[in-house]
């Protein structure tokens, strides 16, 4: 189930719908909600550790375009990835990502940013939504995503959102978009799901390379084909899971046709028996057990051969 998304849904629209019931009463009010909650670098800096944590739940309440994106994003991407990963890795994920947007505000703004973004708040979602695209990236390379309206592979998506945020950075500065932050949440979200998620799955998000693996099915028929040991049990199981019913029926009826050989005192060798004279007085076996290609009774003394077919696996008479 994906409790944290709804959980995440709720919790977000709520905030968003009493800070904008507020606004209709006291501005003022909302003003000073977004001073000690969102994130303003210059008070981080003072000691207001919390505003990177507290900004992700907060939303600009005058325009509900900011709030609709990041909750259409957020029910994409976090729908997958905690049927995938788990709502506890979701949740390291999706906090992971918007701690690491807000530390990027922080530090971009200090190096790059004017002085009045070191006094401006920062608030929304936006991060956390870029590390899940990045995430997506990392897992779902392949996944179909609509980015701007436009379908696109999820890795080419969290690329050109990356290149967006990056240029963006030095030269939009009248948006008031936290390209910092965007670009800080898709990187974390990518370095998390490369480093901690991608070793965890071991491979289960990872799409097989069916023409490798064809290719491995294929090699290892032609070997055990043209073999001329004959089949153990230690080939068996996996033959058994790559092989067609009828395939395994018949590799039971080999094997008990070794079986029965077996029994009759013969040796099974890992090499075609050498061509060595068997007459059926020197061979301690009745007449009645003889192959069914050779005449049951025969007035006189015949000399057999004991030769094995590799390709069916199984041994023969055949007269000298």
């Amino acid at each position: 189930m994906i409790y944290s998304t709804y959980t995440l849904l709720l919790v977000n629209i709520g905030i968003f719908a009493v800070v904008f019931a507020s606004g209709f009463w006291d501005r003022g009010l909302v003003e000073d909600v977004y001073s000690l909650f969102g994130l303003i670098p210059a008070k981080f800096l003072e000691g207001a550790f919390w505003q990177p944590f507290t900004s992700l739940f907060l939303h600009y309440p005058f325009s509900p375009f900011h709030i609709l994106c990041n909750m259409i994003g957020l029910w994409s991407f976090g729908a997958t990835l905690e049927r995938s990963i788990g709502t506890v890795r979701f949740l390291f994920l999706y906090f992971i990502s918007g701690l690491s947007g807000s530390l990027f505000v922080v530090l971009l703004s200090m190096l790059l940013g004017s002085p009045q973004e070191m006094i401006l708040p920062t608030v929304g979602s936006s991060g956390s939504i870029a590390g899940l695209l990045g995430a997506m990236a990392v897992l779902f390379p392949n996944a179909k995503l609509l980015l701007l309206f436009f379908p696109m592979k999820a890795s080419i998506a969290a690329l050109l959102l990356g290149i967006i945020s990056l240029v963006f950075s030095f030269m939009d500065s009248v948006s008031f978009i936290s390209h910092y932050g965007h670009l800080g949440g898709l990187i974390g979200g990518f370095i998390y799901a490369k480093i901690v998620l991608l070793p965890e799955s071991h491979g289960f998000f990872q799409q097989p390379n069916r023409k490798k693996k064809s290719r491995l099915i294929q090699n290892l028929l032609s070997a055990n084909s043209s073999s001329s040991k004959p089949s153990t049990g230690l080939q068996k199981p996996f033959l058994n899971q790559i092989l067609p019913k009828k395939g395994r029926e018949d590799d039971s009826n080999h094997q008990t046709k070794e079986e029965n050989f077996s029994s009759q005192g013969l040796p099974q060798t890992d090499v075609s028996p050498s061509p060595q004279k068997i007459s059926r007085k020197e061979s301690n076996e009745p007449l009645s057990q003889s192959p069914p290609n050779t005449t049951p009774k025969q007035k006189h003394k015949t000399s057999l051969k004991l030769l094995y077919n590799p390709k069916t696996k199984t041994f023969y008479y055949a007269d000298e």
